[in-house]
């Protein structure tokens, strides 16, 4: 057999030829469409909020889309020029307690910077023939939550100011300790909201004597970006969670992490056109530590019912 001497420069070509062919996958991933992808998910798990008609004479009910209702009571409405309403009213009603609900709906239970724990959160508004509608003073409609296995003791009115350009939240809640509503709970179970005015409105009580953490997070089964991902920490014993960073390398971390009771940390969003999710469950945070979340694929259709069974 003959040998062949190749030119040392084309024996150098075709190994790096051959090297290349070898180190490069033969599909390359494209991620640019996970951001749109994630935010149709956003979008489509949005609660769409209850309306009713109802006689202004008579009051009524109305049962919102996560399981509580709302009791209006008769005669109770001014126009914005204060005359009484008479004649049909139309309610808007929208309710959250559970991770799922609150996070979907971006209701982050927080006041300020501070965590809450929560016992319902609603929206509600009243118009005729499309102008808005307030309550008379001193009437206060009643929002009941059932079936809350969170406790929900010492709880205190707070009402919402609407916020723009935060990712997390559409409203900051404020305690109401000038108002004249009330916090009834009932059954053991159940939570009467009793709210001195319409927008939004919820039942919370701060964290006693809280103490938190800071923790940096490593994630294994997907890439994550902060544009197609959520990542939080969801209380395990109360109605609340608390938001993680992600920064623009797709590093995950979180600061303000309550250590008094245990959380799950909860990561889940789009990779390469499919959905992922992951948690860490029962975890009671030590400050300074880092924890592995590992991501799987998923249904997201049953993300919004996982999250509310945590």
């Amino acid at each position: 057999m003959r040998n062949i001497n190749l030119p040392a420069t084309l024996a150098s070509a075709i190994l790096t030829s051959l090297l290349w062919t070898a180190c490069t996958p033969n599909d390359k991933i494209d991620t640019s469409k996970d951001a749109t992808t994630f935010n149709n998910h956003l979008a489509d798990n949005i609660s769409t909020p209850s309306t009713a008609v109802l006689s202004d004479a008579t009051g009524g009910t109305v049962i919102g889309p996560n399981g509580s209702y709302i009791k209006i009571k008769p005669n109770c409405f001014i126009d914005a020029q204060g005359n009484d309403v008479t004649g049909n009213v139309t309610i808007t009603y929208l309710d959250a307690c559970k991770a799922g609900d609150m996070i979907y709906n971006k209701l982050l239970p927080i006041s300020g910077t501070e965590n809450l724990l929560s016992g319902g959160e609603y929206f509600v508004s009243a118009t005729q023939n499309g102008n808005p509608l307030f309550l008379k003073p001193f009437m206060n409609t009643d929002a009941i939550f059932f079936g809350n296995n969170k406790t929900i003791t010492n709880m205190q009115f707070f009402d919402g100011t609407a916020v723009a350009n935060n990712p997390n939240t559409v409203v900051n809640w404020t305690n109401s300790l000038d108002s004249n509503s009330m916090v009834l709970v009932f059954n053991g179970d159940s939570i009467d909201i009793s709210g001195d005015s319409l927008g939004y409105c919820n039942a919370d009580r701060f964290i006693s004597n809280p103490k938190y953490a800071s923790n940096n997070f490593t994630i294994n089964g997907a890439t994550i970006a902060k544009e197609s991902f959520y990542a939080m920490c969801v209380y395990k014993d109360y109605n609340g969670y608390w938001p993680l960073y992600i920064n623009d390398a797709g590093v995950v971390s979180g600061e303000h992490i309550p250590t008094n009771f245990p959380v799950h940390f909860v990561v889940f969003g789009i990779y390469n056109n499919q959905f992922y999710r992951g948690e860490l469950k029962n975890i009671t945070a030590v400050d300074g530590m880092n924890y592995t979340i590992n991501l799987t694929e998923a249904d997201p259709s049953t993300n919004k019912a996982w999250l509310n069974n945590l």
